[in-house]
């Protein structure tokens, strides 16, 4: 039970680390469109290697962490992220975890969704509250 707790907090901890990382330093070196990279990628690396070990968890928080700094409607990184989660976790029984195609081709294939589901989520959220 205490191990389990003691995951789920370093998680956090980690996605906060790497967050406050992002805010405070990254924007300073002119690396504005690497905002939210770190997360994406702290998120994808958890789900492809460990997806039964808090993906949904990992995902649900750090969209909370990339929505408090987007320009998006709230919501939008988490929608984004845990469909990710669910993606990756029902492409598992498909590619073997390491598998080198496998690993590129969901890394290419989840670039590609987070970079454009936001701007769709977005739209939607804006067209179906006007």
């Amino acid at each position: 039970m205490k191990l389990s707790i003691l995951k789920y907090v370093l998680v956090a901890a980690g996605l906060f680390l790497i967050f406050l990382i992002e805010q405070s330093f990254l924007l300073h070196l002119r690396t504005a469109y690497l905002a939210g990279a770190g997360i994406f990628l702290f998120v994808f690396l958890l789900n492809f290697f460990y997806p039964k070990h808090g993906g949904y968890f990992t995902a649900i928080l750090g969209g909370l962490l990339l929505d408090m700094s987007s320009p998006y409607n709230f919501g939008v990184f988490v929608l984004t992220l845990a469909f990710l989660a669910l993606i990756m976790q029902k492409s598992e029984r498909f590619f073997h975890r390491f598998n080198i195609f496998a690993f590129i081709s969901l890394l290419i294939f989840a670039i590609l969704f987070y970079k454009f589901l936001p701007l769709l989520l977005n739209y939607l959220l804006a067209f179906w509250q006007s």
